[in-house]
This record gives structure tokens, C-alpha cells and sequence, in this order.
């Protein structure tokens, strides 16, 4: 066992070294440890706005798609004419039905994602055209949809995913429609809805999520979450996480509300046309892992600069202590009257 003599001067000199060294060692580690903290917490951060605001956009690109689309129906002048004046005769009838059929047809395949679309006269009569032949849903005329269009000003209604709306599908659909009204005397002439398939809606959630354990949440225009079993399969919620809503003063852009003082890292940005929201939930957890791979690479750096700093001062210690230490030797033998052991001693 080795073992230090603390009063000699290579000793003092190692420790004073090695000392120095490992001080100047942990301010630099401790200065590196946070700015690569929070270079990493900004940039995960900065990635979950991103993928928010990309989602936004593409929301509003299929919002304005369809919103066009809507809008393109509801004046058409033939579509105009036949919910205005009505059907006097069958063979009138089966005219103006074939007609509408027709629009609806060259509508619905200007769009791959599109399942079905209705145009539902005042007097209840359904015009559409779809994918495939479902049957109608009974009393759909008394449902909320229907109802919240009819109650609208034209603009457009927005629903969430549903199984049934004007037919019973045997797909899950995300509707929405507009109330059709008569271009010249301003008088509501119909309804129209449109059921599209929501691929395009749960591809961009997909892409939303920037870890597994994170949540995505779509609020409706009235700030109820969106509710659907497909969305759990993205990895989305269908109910808030308590304390969230207070974080909701929606705006347009996506942004952070919540990163450094809280466990979840929570982005939150909101879609005007559809009136809807997205907050994005990200457990800080969830990308802790490449900060603990980062950490443990610091920790074997830092153990190989120990290391070398140990080799370091013992180096320069008896660098500088030898010739201290011959010299005394010298000085020692010179009193000992013995001549013949004087060497010349460089100098330092």
C-alpha cells in the first residue's frame, strides 16, 4: 500500500495542482451541464411547437378545401332553381333529382377523401350522392346537426367524428355542412352536409406527437374535447388533464404555455376556420432518455479529464520537485564533507 507523505513538497505541489485543476474542471462541467440542459429542453420544446403549428396549417388547408367546396354547391344556380321552385310533376321530379345527383357527383370526386354529400331540401326531401349506398338514419331531421345548421347564418358548421349523421355508415365520418340559402331573396332553401373521411385529420395528430407518452387534445370551438375511440389510436386524448384549461387563452399561432416549471411540456395553438384547438401534452419523461445518454456521456468525459488531470499534476509535480529535491540532497552530502557527489544542477 502507497502511501503519501503530506509534509514533502512533491506531495504539497500535487495536491495543489490536481486541486486546480479539478476546481477549473467542475466550473466549466457544471457551465456546459446547463447550457446543454437547456439547449436540449429548448430545442424538444421548440420541436412540439413546430409540429403543433404544422398541424394548424394543415387544418386550415383542408378547412379552406372544404370551405370552397361548400361554397360551390350551395350557388349553384341549378342547385338554386330546384330548391327554390320545387317540384310540380314526377317527371319534374325525377329531372331535377338526376340534376342534383350529377352536381354532387362531379363535387365529390374533385376530392379523394370525401365519403359522402347531401343536400337536404326544406321539405326534407335528401339529395345524395356517396361512396356507397347506406340507408338512411331514422328521424335524422331531429338531430343536433341538423338543428345547429338550420340555426346557423350560413356560415360553416363543423362537427366532430361520428358514426351516424344523415346515413349509418359503417365508417366513422367527420362531418360538417352549411345552411344553403337563396342568393336573391336571402331566405334559407336547404341544407347541405358533407361526411369525409378522417385519415387526413388523424395522419396530422400522427405527426403531431413528439413522444410516446405525450397526448394530443382537439378542443371544439366551445372548448369541449374532441371525442372519438380513433383518436386514441393517435395517441390522442379525449379529456383534458386537470389544470390545463387555465393555460387556454387560444390564440391562432402555436405556442408554449407551459415548459420549465412544470412536469409536461404543453404547446397549445388554434385553427380560426374550424374553430378548433390543439394542445399537444409531452411529458418532460418522455425525452428525458436522451438527456440521461447525454449526461452519461458527460460523466465518462468528465472521468477521462479526471483522470488526465491526475496524470497531469503528478507530472508537474515532480517535474518541478526532482531537481528541488536532488539539490537537497547535494546541499545535504556538501555538509557531510563528501565532495565527490556534487553534480551541477540545472536550473529551473
Amino acid at each position: 500500500m502507497i502511501k503519501l507523505r503530506w509534509n514533502t513538497i512533491s506531495t504539497r505541489l500535487f495536491v495543489w495542482f490536481l486541486l486546480s485543476t479539478l476546481f477549473l474542471l467542475l466550473i466549466l462541467s457544471g457551465i456546459f451541464y446547463r447550457y446543454s440542459t437547456e439547449q436540449m429542453n429548448g430545442r424538444f420544446a421548440e420541436i412540439a411547437r413546430k409540429n403543433v403549428s404544422q398541424a394548424l396549417d394543415n387544418f386550415s388547408l383542408l378547412a379552406q378545401g372544404y370551405n370552397s367546396l361548400s361554397k360551390t354547391i350551395t350557388t349553384n344556380s341549378d342547385i338554386q332553381r330546384i330548391l327554390t321552385e320545387g317540384d310540380t310533376t314526377p317527371s319534374l321530379a325525377l329531372i331535377n333529382e338526376r340534376t342534383i345527383i350529377n352536381l354532387l357527383e362531379a363535387a365529390f370526386y374533385s376530392r379523394n377523401d370525401l365519403i359522402a354529400i347531401h343536400v337536404i331540401a326544406n321539405n326534407g326531401k335528401v339529395y345524395s350522392h356517396e361512396a356507397a349506398v347506406h340507408p338512411y338514419a331514422p328521424d335524422f331531421l331531429k338531430s343536433s346537426w341538423y338543428t345547429d345548421i338550420r340555426r346557423s347564418q350560413g356560415e360553416m358548421i363543423w362537427f366532430g367524428m361520428h358514426k351516424t349523421t344523415i346515413t349509418v355508415q359503417d365508417q366513422p365520418v367527420i362531418s360538417f355542412g352549411r345552411l344553403i340559402y337563396d342568393l336573391y331573396s336571402r331566405e334559407p332553401i336547404g341544407v347541405l352536409l358533407i361526411e369525409a373521411s378522417p385519415l387526413p385529420i388523424l395522419t396530422t395528430l400522427n405527426n403531431v406527437q413528439t413522444g410516446e407518452a405525450g397526448a394530443t387534445y382537439i378542443l371544439t370551438g366551445s372548448g369541449s374535447a374532441l371525442k372519438h375511440e380513433l383518436l386514441a389510436e393517435t395517441g390522442a386524448g379525449d379529456s383534458l388533464p386537470q389544470g390545463i384549461e387555465s393555460m387556454l387563452h387560444l390564440q391562432e399561432d402555436a405556442r408554449i404555455v407551459s415548459s420549465s416549471s412544470r412536469e409536461n411540456l404543453i404547446v397549445v395553438g388554434r385553427q380560426p376556420v374550424l374553430g378548433w384547438s390543439i394542445v399537444n401534452v409531452t411529458p418532460k419523461s418522455s425525452f428525458q432518455v436522451q438527456l440521461e445518454q447525454a449526461n452519461r456521456f458527460f460523466i465518462i468525459v468528465l472521468g477521462l479529464l479526471l483522470l488526465a488531470a491526475i496524470l497531469l499534476a503528478t507530472l508537474m509535480s515532480r517535474s518541478i520537485s526532482a531537481p528541488i529535491i536532488r539539490l537537497v540532497r547535494e546541499m545535504k552530502a556538501l555538509e557531510r564533507g563528501s565532495l565527490n557527489t556534487i553534480e551541477a544542477v540545472p536550473l529551473l
